[in-house]
């Protein structure tokens, strides 16, 4: 295995670049008063970021892990410069004010003199709720909120074959130059440490498996509640005045506790699902107590680049065949469902007229493909425009979320038919979890496949589409080839 390293340099070469650094930290920060923060751009020879996260330098530490592998991206988040956490039904709107002051008050620097910025690298992590509950969360969500923004301290990201970090310190008006500098050495010096102690490749992570670990609850009386839920909704939708109640996506939850380990792991659980849904965005948060929240979503929210909007409609569920042959069977089934493609025109629609008072150029196709999964295969058409002037990210996701694939249509009416029926906080399951780089742009998925880990107990989510035709069995089965995606990456920790 490769050691992962850094440039090292000479004591006199470390004091003349910090002598250097602090005097341009000087003059940024004396340019402006808006300037509330400083980044520092860092090249390091490093092939994955992911390697620096099982480091006991992290324990305690707020943690963010990203892998896109669709677009070659993946980067570790390492502690919080400044974080917000906006409640309640205005909290899209305040992350897209609270977006537009830190765009004005972060000055960036390269590490050298005449370097270059990677304007790729992400410089604000965001997740939010499915729904604003505020101080009513479940006891298994306690302490995760309506949402929240951080800047990471560190950030560690491999994007189109270069590695690049950035590290951000607070420069607020009581922050002299020389404590901004003191701030960003020190966390370079982790930094350091961390690079020190990387071994490439990531070793493998221990998996669970159905044997070494038990399901909380019994499944008879889940399947009951399932069914009668089932039927309250298609009663609900065919007793709707106008049809104003057409879908309403009804999810449910699976808890597990390890046999044979004191607990769940959720770095290696991320690592296990990164390699087994390889065409998924794998992420992990964990938060500094060591709760986290970890899952491969299929599904993308939207992306911002260079002003353009892209995002999807994903509806249908089919599992993937025991052969080539059986595969290509279902997804033909899948394409000619009448279900599945009323499903899948339903949220084709809905995003239309989401997007529209924010874009222009809207391109929709009229006819879906199959996109194809490690353990499922759906239905998806992907949708583009331009982003009008005035608008940012924030505001495409207040538009797009929740979308029918995961909340149900009209949208109004399915949320309020979910709160009063379905009976689960899930928290930030099914919301939308991303980041954002200078400039505004950026991506946002919805995160779903996902499961929350508490150390000797893991809940899985997973949730399917519901309209009048909808059958309770059927259903069920969909859900359970979604959670065994979550549940079979769930990996251990060192056995007691």
């Amino acid at each position: 295995m490769r050691e992962a390293t850094a440039t090292q340099t000479s004591r006199r070469e470390r004091e003349g670049n910090s002598k250097s650094l602090r005097a341009r930290i000087y003059r940024a920060l004396e340019a402006t008063n808006e300037r509330h923060m400083v980044r520092v751009h860092l090249t390091l020879d490093l092939e994955d970021p992911w390697a620096l996260m099982a480091s006991p330098l992290l324990q305690g530490r707020q943690l963010a892990a990203w892998d896109a592998p669709e677009e070659d991206r993946c980067f570790l988040a390492v502690g919080v410069t400044r974080s917000r956490h906006p409640e309640g039904a205005g909290r899209f709107r305040e992350a897209a004010a609270l977006w537009e002051l830190l765009d004005r008050a972060m000055v960036e620097l390269p590490s050298e003199v005449g370097g270059d910025i990677e304007r790729e690298l992400p410089c604000l992590v965001s997740g939010f709720a499915f729904s604003a509950t505020g101080s009513t969360r479940s006891e298994l969500w306690q302490g995760w909120g309506d949402s929240a923004l951080w800047v990471p301290e560190i950030l560690v990201q491999r994007h189109n074959g270069v590695t690049r970090a950035a590290i951000t310190a607070a420069a607020g008006s009581s922050a002299t130059p020389e404590r901004v500098a003191d701030q960003i050495e020190a966390a370079a010096e982790t930094l350091d440490a961390l690079l020190r102690a990387a071994r490439e490749p990531v070793s493998a992570p221990v998996i669970a498996g159905k044997n070494n670990m038990a399901r909380v609850g019994r499944d008879a009386v889940a399947w009951e509640a399932w069914r009668d839920r089932v039927e309250a909704a298609r009663s609900s939708m065919m007793d709707a005045p106008d049809a104003s109640l057409q879908k309403v996506v009804l999810a449910r939850t699976e808890r597990f506790q390890p046999i044979s380990a004191v607990s769940f792991d959720p770095l290696d659980t991320a690592l296990a699902l990164r390699t087994r849904q390889s065409h998924c965005t794998t992420f992990c948060v964990r938060l500094p107590d060591g709760r986290a929240f970890v899952g491969a979503t299929p599904e993308e929210l939207v992306r911002l680049e260079d002003r353009e909007v892209t995002t999807m409609a994903l509806a249908g569920t089919r599992s993937r065949g025991w052969d080539a042959a059986n595969d290509e069977d279902l997804a033909r089934e899948l394409l000619a469902s009448g279900k599945d493609r009323r499903e899948q025109s339903l949220v084709s629609d809905a995003i239309r007229e989401a997007l529209t008072p924010l874009v222009t150029e809207l391109d929709i196709p009229e006819t879906p493909s199959v996109a194809r999964f490690t353990d499922v295969q759906h239905l998806k058409t992907e949708i583009r425009g331009h982003l009008k002037d005035g608008v940012n990210l924030f505001d495409l996701v207040e538009r797009l979320h929740p979308t029918p694939a995961v909340g149900g249509l009209p949208r109004q009416e399915a949320l309020a038919w979910l709160d009063a029926n379905e009976g689960l906080d899930r928290g930030w399951y099914a919301g939308p979890l991303g980041w954002v780089s200078p400039g505004g742009g950026g991506v946002f998925v919805v995160a779903i496949r996902s499961a929350l880990l508490r150390g000797g107990e893991a809940a899985a989510f997973a949730g399917c589409g519901l309209v009048e035709r909808s059958d309770a069995k059927a259903e069920w089965q969909e859900t359970i080839f979604k959670l065994r995606a979550i549940s079979q990456g769930l990996a251990l920790s060192d056995a007691s």
